[in-house]
């Protein structure tokens, strides 16, 4: 694992961190005048919290910290959609892949990022292939399986393809794997429940 220079890292990875506690990673993908589009992952943010705590960088460099609105959460595929209202000037915007996007197994230049270092970190990943789960509660939404597990702090990362678009981001681990919720999902959450938000 290496730490992400600012070229690579593309100045869209903030932190994360609900009011339980738990800290992980967020993505600009979005942005309207002084509010930001954050997506991050469900399991960070608790039902019913209303403002989040999000950190902007410049490289591995903290710059600001403000408070995010919780905007929706879907429990089932791990996505939550937040606004920043604050100032994010020298932050970039993540670019999405369209959906339905394929990876084939191992395929080069696939890498995430993540805050478990209290700064965004880039690692190469290696896509083992799209799985459907499915929960204890019956509902089921499309993952990336990956061969490598995440770490805490990295949930909520990017998974970005070798053109730097965004295919996923962290869920978290099961069985020694990686999970990372798919670009599908991404895209249906947003269609769904943001409209007012279009997609760059």
């Amino acid at each position: 694992m290496t730490q992400a220079s600012p070229a690579m890292q593309g100045n869209y990875t903030v932190g994360v961190r609900g009011s339980g506690g738990l800290e992980g990673t967020g993505i600009i993908v979005a942005k309207s005048g002084r509010q930001s589009l954050v997506l991050t992952a469900a399991h960070l943010v608790g039902e019913g919290e209303s403002m989040i705590q999000v950190t902007l960088f410049s490289g591995p460099m903290a710059v600001s910290v403000g408070k995010a609105r919780l905007l929706h959460r879907s429990a089932e595929a791990d996505i939550a959609f937040l606004r920043l209202d604050m100032a994010s000037e020298g932050m970039a915007v993540v670019k999405l892949a369209t959906a339905r996007s394929r990876v084939g197994p191992g395929e080069p230049g696939i890498r995430s990022l993540g805050c478990d270092r209290g700064f965004p970190v880039s690692r190469a990943e290696s896509i083992l292939g799209k799985r459907l789960l499915t929960r204890e509660d019956g509902s089921r939404a499309f993952f990336w399986q990956a061969k490598d597990a995440s770490v805490p702090g990295r949930s909520g990362g990017p998974l970005l393809n070798s053109a730097d678009e965004l295919i996923g981001i962290c869920s978290g681990y099961q069985a020694g794997k990686g999970y990372y919720t798919h670009i599908d999902e991404i895209h249906a959450a947003w269609k769904r429940h943001l409209p007012s938000w279009p997609i760059p």
